[in-house]
């Protein structure tokens, strides 16, 4: 049976006091999962130490600037090395956001320097890695 009644999630027809108990375990399982999956301190200075500060700040500039101009969500900035990071970024959208970012549209933004092959090859190897966990509790959340 369902858990819709005529498309709306039964969540809406919840006494307050159930949604309160949900809320706080949704909560809770973010709160678990955060501190189970985030990043350790010192990682980029341990494992990447031939990523400059500058090399970070230029990839977190243009993804800033991709966003602003296609108006993402801040959530999607927060889950996303150009095709690793275009690739990170279409994963994400698909994920986060209403409105998609196509391949083509991660070809343009590249100025045509990958195929959309290449790309789609990336996405299946990024989401391989992850095994499919891309659930995690983000700054924004709380």
């Amino acid at each position: 049976m369902s858990n819709n009644i005529i498309g709306l999630p039964m969540l809406l027809f919840t006494p307050a006091s159930r949604k309160d108990s949900i809320a706080h375990v949704i909560y809770q399982n973010s709160h678990d999962s955060e501190q189970i999956k985030r990043p350790h301190a010192g990682y980029m200075e341990m494992v990447h130490e031939d990523i400059t500060d500058y090399m970070q700040a230029t990839t977190i500039d243009w993804l800033v600037r991709v966003a602003r101009e296609y108006r993402l969500l801040l959530e999607m900035l927060f889950f996303t090395l150009q095709l690793v990071v275009v690739t990170c970024m279409m994963i994400a959208c698909k994920y986060e956001e209403i409105t998609k970012l196509s391949v083509q549209v991660i070809c343009h933004i590249t100025d045509n320097k990958y195929r959309k092959e290449e790309i789609l090859q990336m996405e299946s190897a990024v989401l391989n890695y992850l095994k499919f966990e891309m659930a995690v509790p983000i700054a924004h959340f709380f």
